[in-house]
Formats: structure tokens, C-alpha cells, sequence
């Protein structure tokens, strides 16, 4: 399931949603978007399909050039923006109604920060859960093994400029140049 998923035009189309140009755009197109905020709560609250939100890799065509994940917050953001705008214009003095065009925006605005608040949250349990996983696995390791798992991503890696093991010649970039001399 996961593979035909990944293979599908499902997320292309979630990510080309959530690219859309402008909350006013969208707010066109509420019950579209809506169904959209959805599926990507629904996504995020599934731990079977959690990982389809954040960044998937490059093993399946089509590639994804951002993540679900990346681009709601971006979204999320420019709704803020836009709901800020909103309660300056409020707060001075435009006393007339509003408009069923910003009555649509402001929701809209509104249940994309809440989506993005409910993918967040589950980012955050998941890195916790994952980084508490990794500290018991460290801990049943032995203590010096355990240190050199846990300075790994700290430490750089090391590498032989050896041309063959044993040998006493070392690799070098003028090294073909100096030949030809």
C-alpha cells in the first residue's frame, strides 16, 4: 500500500495544493481545501502513513520537490499574516460586515494553522519517540561502543589517502601532473 501510494498522484496533488498561489485563491475553492486539510490531518494522525508528509526521498517518480510538511508551513505562515491583517483592520474602526470573501479566507486561514499545528505536534512526538528508541539501544550497547555511536554525527569521518592497503604511496590530486614530468 505504501508503494502505490508513494506511486500515485496523490501526493503531487496535496503539494501543488498547498504551492497554491495566494489564501485568497484558495478560499475559492474552500470545500476543495478543506477536503485537502482533511486528508493531511488525517494523514498525520495515521501511523501508518505519518512519513508520507514529511520528505519521501528521491527513490519514486514523481520526485517531490518540497515536503507536505515544509509547504503547509509556509501556507500556515502566510495565513498568519493574513488573519494579523485581518484584526488591524478590525481593531481600526471598520465597523461594516464582513464580506462572505473574507468571512471564507479567514476560516480557511484558520484550519490551516490548526492542520499545521496537529503535523507539528505529531513531528515532534515522532522525533521524540524515534530519539528515545536511539538512547535504549544506546544504553544495551557497551559503554565504549556506545560512545562512538553517540559522537558519530559530532566527529569527522576518516579516510585512507592510501592508493592500496599496505602501500606507502599516498593518493594525490597533482599526482598524475608530477608524473608527466
Amino acid at each position: 500500500m505504501k508503494d502505490l501510494i508513494l506511486e500515485s498522484a496523490l501526493l503531487p496533488i496535496l503539494e501543488q495544493a498547498m504551492r497554491s498561489g495566494s489564501l485568497l485563491e484558495m478560499a475559492k475553492e474552500t470545500i476543495l481545501y478543506d477536503a485537502y486539510l482533511d486528508l493531511i490531518a488525517e494523514l498525520a494522525q495515521s501511523k501508518q502513513y505519518f512519513f508520507l508528509i514529511g520528505d519521501i526521498g528521491l527513490d519514486y517518480v514523481p520526485e517531490q520537490k518540497s515536503s507536505i510538511q515544509t509547504l503547509l508551513e509556509k501556507v500556515a505562515g502566510q495565513s498568519q499574516i493574513f488573519l494579523n491583517c485581518l484584526t488591524n483592520k478590525d481593531s481600526i474602526g471598520s465597523k461594516d460586515q464582513e464580506s462572505a470573501e473574507d468571512r471564507k479566507s479567514r476560516e480557511l486561514a484558520q484550519r490551516i494553522i490548526k492542520t499545521e499545528e496537529i503535523v507539528k505536534n505529531k513531528m515532534r512526538e515522532s522525533l521524540r519517540k524515534e530519539h528515545s528508541l536511539k538512547l535504549q539501544s544506546l544504553a544495551s550497547l557497551p559503554l565504549d561502543k556506545a560512545y562512538w555511536e553517540l559522537l558519530a554525527p559530532l566527529r569527522f569521518d576518516y579516510m585512507s589517502m592510501k592508493k592500496n592497503s599496505g602501500d606507502k604511496n599516498y593518493v594525490h590530486s597533482y599526482d598524475d601532473q608530477a608524473q608527466q614530468n
